[in-house]
């Protein structure tokens, strides 16, 4: 069984044109998840996909158009993409007139892709073209599941009809900064398949893994059941999203009969050492076809190809009868800084391999990331390549060269390049372009430009009512700040591939942050910590009072808000940011001062010390005044009395005068 060589994105051509094929089958639209929700969490995407795959005849006159279109979506399902494939090259004269990208092998059309249900060629030539061309047509249906334990289960049963368990692959995958890395997977027997025993009876199509992906094609006899995705978690395990990939030199070795050796050798300086393309072979006069007997063991390891075939050799007559020889293949990507390899055979095997290094490499921008590449970068190596893995909500519409060429339309394409060829793959949120083969080399900055789906966030307070011109800051995103609408929505463009950390602030004060980990629905819902303050304020005998200015201050004495009261004596203060306030109630004359820690919705009592208001001449009186007044009344009426009693007694004493006289 044959197949192409996967590495993150790149390894050799072969390699490179491996991950094109994992591209060709990976992301879609996201399905509905809130990421406010989920923000607890680093999420993995889950599809499921199902093909369609017929062959026709086509025979199109010169001028004439034809117009394909993808059958309807099954239930549940939604197009991913729609192809038209001529395995061997279409004629000269048939070119696409409606199409997203396109397949070219060494210069010649053979596939034309799209992501829309329609496809146009066109005849543009003097002659009639007839040809064959199978027609692909891929659905993707789609979950989120949060990465909140060690093993992810994937649950597998047999589509609906007209669909078969063989038209199924399953794609797992994990953003790049996520700090997770696929450690193992095993089948529904409880069976690792990605240990080198088990990987010998099973197909090198069926299962595909890198550490952040892992594809399940259910075509090649893996049965339904219960998967289970294994995790490694540290941020050791995150990888960049824009990088550059190299290849340094080729090793040869041989394995002895019934030998092993471990291989690990030391990367290059301020590179990652991301593993390693193994090729083990070996050719013998025999005709034992048994397979196995050479393997290799690694901490993650993807076995992609096998081959296993006799060879016979004679001469023109019966001179030289035929002699047969035994040629065995297997190739692997290795994902770990060692790797051993174990002969059981008789003979020494053979080995090639090539150490894979990676480097960080890219300036995000609000439309896409620019690269330079420079001769210190890629000196000594034989082959380079730029690759860009982005979020799903992100798009890659064109990739341009230091060159100024436009290469956004091909897809697992091989260019002519100089006296050799150019391996380019742009899809979805995934692209790589080859940089170097030889001595064949292009510097200079290349250019990847990227449609992000904005963000779209409702900043409501506590009541879900929208809160008008607040600040949106993202901090991930050097400085980049907006404000919401009268409508209280804001968009934001999360442009450089990482965990963000969105905050919202208010009047003066933060009332939301949230770390977003992963981005699976476009919309979020931000409550904020806003809230509503109600003030009723009352006189002493605890009556309303209407009319009393209640003023809001912060604790640097800036002031908030100020209302007056009905004549219910309440004033109702909207949208205040969670804080520590001061409640300043005025009546006419008198004041009173409360302080408040806002941290929800509140209804307070101001009770003023008012007793009465003096009608005409609006004054409030207060209950010491009246107090006051009391006593001096008091005393006055005291004094008065003391006065009166006096003269009272003089005039008592005055009369008694008089009776005196008149008695004498």
């Amino acid at each position: 069984m044959r197949r192409k060589f996967r590495i993150l994105g790149c390894l050799t051509l072969a390699l490179v044109m491996v991950l094109a094929n994992a591209l060709y089958t990976s992301n879609a639209t996201s399905v509905k998840a809130t990421p406010d929700e989920n923000s607890g969490f680093y999420m993995a995407k889950v599809e499921y996909i199902i093909v369609s795959d017929v062959v026709r005849t086509f025979s199109l006159k010169p001028g004439d158009i034809l117009e394909l279109m993808a059958p309807p979506e099954p239930t549940g399902y939604i197009l991913k993409y729609f192809e038209v494939r001529c395995e061997n090259g279409f004629p000269e004269n048939i070119v696409p007139v409606v199409f997203d990208r396109k397949r070219e092998a060494n210069g010649k059309l053979t596939a034309v892709i799209s992501r829309k249900d329609v496809i146009k060629l066109a005849n543009n030539g003097i002659t009639e073209a007839q040809f064959n061309a199978r027609i692909i047509v891929t659905y993707v249906k789609e979950k989120w599941v949060p990465l909140d334990t060690a093993e992810i289960l994937i649950s597998i049963e047999e589509p609906e009809p007209p669909f078969q368990l063989s038209n199924l692959t399953v794609k797992f995958s994990i953003d790049n900064y996520a700090p997770y890395q696929v450690k193992d997977v095993i089948g529904p027997s409880g069976v690792s398949l990605t240990n080198s025993s088990t990987q010998e009876d099973i197909d090198p199509e069926a299962v595909g893994v890198d550490p952040k992906h892992v594809v399940l094609s259910f075509s090649h006899d893996l049965p339904e059941g219960e998967y289970r995705i294994v995790l490694n978690q540290g941020d050791e395990y995150r990888l960049p999203s824009a990088f550059l990939v190299v290849e340094e030199k080729f090793y040869n070795e041989t394995i002895p009969a019934g030998g092993s050796k471990v291989i690990s050798v030391q990367g290059r300086n301020d590179w990652q050492l991301i593993g390693y393309a193994v090729v083990l072979y070996s050719m013998t006069p025999e005709v034992n076809k048994k397979k196995g007997g050479m393997y290799i063991e690694a901490g993650l390891a993807d076995f992609v190809y096998s081959i296993h075939e006799t060879i016979t050799a004679g001469g023109v007559s019966y001179l030289i009868p035929p002699i047969n020889f035994v040629f065995n293949a297997k190739a692997y990507v290795v994902f770990s800084p060692w790797f051993k390899v174990v002969n059981e055979k008789s003979y020494p095997i053979n080995m090639i391999y090539i150490p894979i290094s990676i480097k960080a490499r890219g300036e995000w921008h609000p439309n896409g990331v620019k690269i330079a590449v420079t001769e210190r970068d890629i000196d000594n190596v034989k082959y380079a390549y730029l690759v860009v893995q982005i979020p799903s909500y992100g798009e890659i519409r064109d990739v341009k060269s230091p060159s100024g060429a436009s290469l956004g339309t091909y897809f697992e394409s091989t260019l002519p390049w100089g006296s050799s060829l150019r391996s380019i793959s742009v899809f979805e949120n995934e692209a790589y372009i080859q940089i170097k083969t030889g001595n064949i080399v292009e510097y200079g900055t290349y250019t990847i430009d990227i449609s992000w789906k904005p963000l779209i966030i409702k900043a409501v307070d506590s009541r879900g009512k929208a809160l008008a011109n607040a600040i949106v800051e993202v901090a991930s995103l050097e400085g980049y700040v907006t404000r919401t609408n009268a409508s209280g929505y804001a968009e934001v463009k999360l442009y450089k591939p990482c965990e963000h950390t969105l905050a919202i602030k208010f009047k003066g004060k933060y009332v939301y942050e949230n770390a977003i980990k992963t981005v699976t629905e476009r919309f979020i819902e931000a409550k904020c910590k806003v809230y509503y303050l109600t003030v009723k304020a009352t006189n002493f005998l605890g009556q309303p009072l209407g009319e009393t200015e209640i003023s809001i201050m912060d604790e640097n004495g800036n002031v908030l808000d100020i209302k007056e009261t009905g004549k219910d004596g309440i004033a109702v203060f909207e949208q205040i940011p969670e804080g520590t306030y001061q409640v300043v109630g005025k009546y006419k004359r008198v004041e009173k001062t409360e302080n408040l820690e806002l941290n929800g919705d509140i209804e307070i009592n101001m009770k003023l010390n008012v007793l009465f208001t003096i009608p005409y001449v609006n004054v409030a009186v207060t209950v010491e005044e009246v107090a006051g007044l009391t006593v001096a009344l008091t005393a006055l009426l005291l004094a008065v009395k003391l006065v009166s009693g006096k003269e009272e007694e003089k005039e008592e004493e005055g009369e008694e005068e008089e009776e005196d006289i008149n008695i004498d």
